[in-house]
This record gives C-alpha cells, structure tokens and sequence, in this order.
C-alpha cells in the first residue's frame, strides 16, 4: 500500500465501528484487506489462516496470515 494509489484505485472514506477509515477500492481486485494495526486498533477479532501472499497495486507483495469475518464497512 503506498501513499499514491495508482490511477485505477479509486480512495474514498469510509467507516467501520464508527471510525472513519480511508478505503482503496480498485475493481480488479479478488480479496479486501484492512491494515493488522486498524484491526487492532478497532479491536475486531481476528483469526489464522494459512499464509497468502498477494502483490497489491503498487507492485509490492504482502503476507497475510489472518482474516476478519463479517466486518461492516459503511461507505
């Protein structure tokens, strides 16, 4: 995730638990991740998968090892 979305991400603000949250959104994209410090933060249960690695717009590749079911986000 980088501080530039590339042109086909669009950001808009969103919210989860009544926090406002800036959400990337790109259309092509298979899966939806939150940063593991927001899930934190906004204390949503999380549980262990197994490892997946994904490259995320930018190019880089990240590692996630746990999911957040049944997360509202209002936007």
């Amino acid at each position: 995730m980088s501080s530039q979305p590339a042109s086909a991400t669009l950001r808009v603000l969103g919210s989860i638990k009544g926090h406002t949250v800036v959400v990337l959104m790109d259309g092509g994209s298979t899966h939806h991740f939150i940063h593991d410090r927001l899930a934190y933060f906004l204390h949503l249960v999380t549980q262990p998968v197994p490892p997946l690695t994904v490259m995320v717009d930018n190019g880089f590749e990240i590692t996630c090892d746990r999911v957040c079911r049944g997360v509202a986000v209002l936007i």
